[in-house]
């Protein structure tokens, strides 16, 4: 990702957050001060540091993996990862909604089988053989 304009950075501008190397960990943050060499976000009360040569977080230890970094947001970027994280919250959802069906699968009944077999047949699914 593009670094491009970490140093034009102002209080008020957003700046997209990875934390630890993933992008799935992701958070828009608001830069509520800056320095000449840093900038800081703030969450609730809890304040983050971040330079602005590399975007890496002040205090991150660990592996180049493990680090939390900051890149300054356009609209390309905000579009690529409020994507992903659409994506992430329909892949939860579904693992949420799997998850309670095979707790039911477990407590399946004749008369439940006919039911998903009607159920199939609207939707056209064709069983395995």
């Amino acid at each position: 990702m593009n670094l491009t304009g970490m140093d034009e950075l102002k209080v008020g501008d957003r700046v997209l957050v990875i934390t630890g190397g993933s992008p799935y960990g992701i958070t828009f943050r608001e830069v509520s001060h800056v320095t000449p060499k840093q900038f800081v976000t703030k969450i609730n009360d809890y304040e983050t540091r971040f330079r602005k040569s590399d975007g890496t977080r002040l205090g991150s230890g660990g592996s180049w993996y493990y680090r939390d970094f900051a890149y300054p947001c356009n609209p390309e970027n905000i579009a690529e990862y409020e994507q992903i994280q659409e994506d992430q919250r329909l892949k939860a959802r579904a693992r949420d909604l799997l998850g309670s069906i095979l707790v039911a699968v477990k407590k399946l009944r004749e008369e439940d089988l006919e039911k998903m077999e009607q159920i199939a047949a609207i939707l056209e699914i064709e069983e395995e053989e």
